[in-house]
């Protein structure tokens, strides 16, 4: 009967071990659930934190020479980024500027979809005409410092009823995030 207890016993043991080595490279490896531990985690910011600094470039396929640079500053606050534009068009050779709204419905690991409204004014007097452009696409991004987006266009003239163009382009995001959990720094 001894000898039986110590063999249960060593049994018991070794699938221990086991479990600890099979779990020991993660910091939940004492937990049975995966929330309570007690290590400290450090904390994964999302896009949709701080600010974010963005250039663009978007054609219109139907007409080349229509092309549109633009740059926008925006601060970023859980769902939504407001913010100011500022954009180049190529063929009208002018600067408009004015105000924009990003939503994310949907902000995943590594994708996060966007949709954008912005009203542009033009900067020079008596030139040009005063826009509404709407947006969608995607964002691929580590949740880190930079993004990268895909996104279609519909903008419109609000004085021309027929001024409505599809525009298809490229940004490039750069986010300030701060840290909420200081690294430790290592005294040499």
């Amino acid at each position: 009967m001894q000898k039986i207890a110590q063999h249960i016993i060593r049994i018991k043991l070794l699938i221990g071990l086991l479990w600890l080595m099979l779990r020991g490279d993660s910091t939940e490896a004492q937990s049975i659930r995966r929330h309570a531990t007690c290590y400290i985690r450090s904390h994964r910011a999302t896009i949709n934190l701080q600010a974010d600094v963005s250039l663009s470039h978007q054609i219109d396929f139907k007409d080349p020479k229509s092309q549109i640079t633009s740059f926008q500053f925006g601060d970023n606050f859980l769902w939504e980024t407001h913010g100011f534009a500022a954009d180049y068009s190529e063929k009208e050779k002018q600067w408009r500027m004015g105000g924009f709204l990003r939503l994310f419905p949907y902000d995943g690991e590594k994708i996060t979809l966007m949709t954008e409204f912005k009203y542009m004014v033009p900067v020079q007097n008596n030139q040009g005409i005063e826009s509404f452009s709407l947006s969608t696409g995607i964002i691929l991004s580590d949740h880190y410092h930079f993004g990268v987006e895909l996104f279609e266009t519909m903008s419109t003239d609000l004085s021309e009823p027929s001024g409505i163009r599809f525009y298809t382009g490229v940004r490039v995001h750069y986010y300030f995030i701060k840290r909420l959990c200081r690294r430790p720094r290592l005294n040499k």
